[in-house]
């Protein structure tokens, strides 16, 4: 699940901003890593894009800062979604 959230964020930040993934890794590459089976792969890459995805970004858009999970999970409805999906 952790892998999962971290890949679709990866997917938004690629499409939506057209910055690219570090050097030597991919989106395609994620998602192979995703649908095998070597879990030291699946780790590597969940750390590659988790990196990634907490870089920020120095744009000139709003608000190029560093997403965090701690704000995240204090704006989601958790209770919300703990009903409604189980």
């Amino acid at each position: 699940m952790q892998f999962l959230q971290q890949y679709l964020a990866a997917v938004l930040n690629v499409h939506l901003f057209g910055t690219s993934l570090p050097s030597g890794s991919s989106l395609a590459g994620a998602r192979a890593a995703y649908c095998g089976t070597n879990i030291g792969a699946i780790n590597n890459y969940m750390g590659i894009l988790a990196g990634y995805n907490e870089a920020g970004d120095n744009g000139v858009f709003t608000p190029g800062a560093n997403a965090t999970a701690q704000l995240s999970k204090r704006q989601a409805d958790i209770p919300f979604w703990d009903i409604t999906y189980r």
